[in-house]
């Protein structure tokens, strides 16, 4: 039977044209993962991308919220894909689930944005390489429980990262080579319970990083090459990992690392390797009762000649650097008056006590002696500053008070006048006569 269908010109295009180019498809495609974009791109667009992926601040933000929301509300979608999604207008996620992975690699967050309270309880959540540069950027009280929370290489350069309170648990914790810039930094009270934790490499260069109250309690804390510009709390922070790293911590002349009241797990590892103490603050501490691993350190050229108080090198380029005035000093810790210096001193005295102490425990006196000497260095440069004029001008006024007392001394007895002298067999023999005044 013939076909009577009405055959109109549009049906007629697509019967005979099936060849025709494709619709123009946006070009945005993460390499690692392979994944591209399926969103139709911009017909202004100069690289072609998506309403999304179009990094211009001017671009419709209705529109781009839509597309936001139906990623969250993608009930089909295997995970969330914001991969290189540009927000150039401040978002709010706080209180959402994301129950599926999440992935906001390459993402970059220009305003604030708020992640408050938010749940991550997907197998993956990835922040890799996203930039997050907005006045604040907020993840307090955010529950990590996947099995990988990645933000490998993202970067917080915004006024304030606030991670206060946040829970992180699952197999790994990553903030490898993150670098966070912003003038604070806040990991106070954070919860750490993943098997590994990593911050090696990272970089903290605002002016105040704060892991007060953190808590480590799963197999690894690694803050191993960390480098650390400014200030760094730790202060009543608890290491219960059954290995921490804090080992070649890179420090500057502006570094200071604080450890008030911090616990280190007694039974676990804790490796302090190629640490320069003249940065760190240990006070109330339990440092000396734990298993501590200073090994393989250079004790004979980077201890004693560089990088702790007390030695000719550090004496001449590292301890004027210690205590710089800030313009903005923290907590009146390291204002550069005398009263302070002397306090830093016995600071930095306490802990080559408390390490003394240590390295006598694990029988290891050649240390233990090492920083035995140290901590009588520290204390007699406490001394010196605890005095108006330090220990060198008390020992100069008494010297020049000897010696006046001597020349009136002197005044009241006659004169002395040398004879030559001759040698003979058993040394060389001074005669002397004695001459009144005339």
């Amino acid at each position: 039977m013939e076909d009577c269908r009405e055959v109109t010109p549009d049906s007629t295009r697509k019967i005979n044209m099936p060849n025709e180019t494709p619709e123009k498809r946006c070009k945005y495609y993460y390499v690692y993962t392979k994944w591209q974009c399926p969103r139709e791109a911009l017909p202004d667009s100069e690289k072609g991308y998506c309403i999304c992926h179009e990094r211009r601040d001017d671009k419709d933000e209705k529109l781009f919220r839509e597309e936001v929301d139906k990623v969250l509300k993608g009930e089909k979608a295997d995970a969330y894909h914001f991969e290189g999604f540009y927000f150039p207008f401040e978002v709010d996620f706080s209180r959402f689930e994301f129950k599926k992975n999440t992935y906001f690699r390459e993402a970059f967050f220009k305003k604030s944005v708020s992640f408050r309270r938010v749940q991550f309880s997907g197998k993956d959540t990835d922040f890799s390489e996203a930039r997050f540069s907005g006045e604040e950027t907020d993840f307090s009280e955010a529950q990590f429980s996947g099995d990988v929370t990645d933000f490998f290489r993202a970067q917080f350069s915004g006024e304030k990262t606030d991670f206060s309170w946040a829970q992180f648990s699952g197999e790994k914790i990553n903030f490898f080579r993150t670098k966070f810039s912003g003038e604070k930094t806040d990991f106070s009270a954070a919860q750490f319970s993943g098997k590994e934790t990593g911050f090696s490499w990272a970089k903290f260069s605002g002016e105040k990083t704060d892991f007060k109250w953190a808590r480590f309690s799963g197999n690894l804390a690694d803050f191993s090459f960390a480098e650390i510009q400014n200030y760094l709390e730790f202060s009543e922070a608890s290491f219960q990992s059954r290995e921490t790293k804090l080992y070649y911590l890179q420090t500057d002349k502006n570094s200071k690392i604080i450890f008030k009241y911090t616990v280190f797990e007694e039974s676990n590892k804790n490796n302090l390797t190629k640490i320069d103490l003249s940065k760190c603050l240990f006070e109330e501490t339990n440092l000396e009762y734990c298993d501590l691993s200073l090994t393989p350190m250079d004790w004979k050229t980077k201890l004693l000649n560089e990088s702790l108080p007390g030695s000719s090198v550090a004496s001449a380029t590292g301890i004027k650097g210690i205590f710089q005035k800030l313009s903005k000093p923290i907590l009146g810790l390291f204002e550069t008056s005398e009263t302070d210096k002397a306090e830093r001193f016995s600071h930095a005295a306490e802990s080559y006590r408390m390490l003394k102490v240590n390295f006598n425990k694990r029988q290891d006196y050649g240390r233990a002696a090492i920083c035995h000497y140290r901590e009588e260095v520290c204390k007699r440069k406490a001394l010196k500053w605890w005095t108006p004029v330090g220990v060198s001008g008390i020992s100069l006024l008494a010297g020049i008070a000897a010696l006046l007392r001597l020349r009136r001394e002197v005044a009241k007895c006659p004169r002395v006048h040398r004879i030559p002298v001759h040698p003979v067999s058993s040394g060389i023999v001074l005669h002397t006569v004695s001459a009144h005044r005339k």
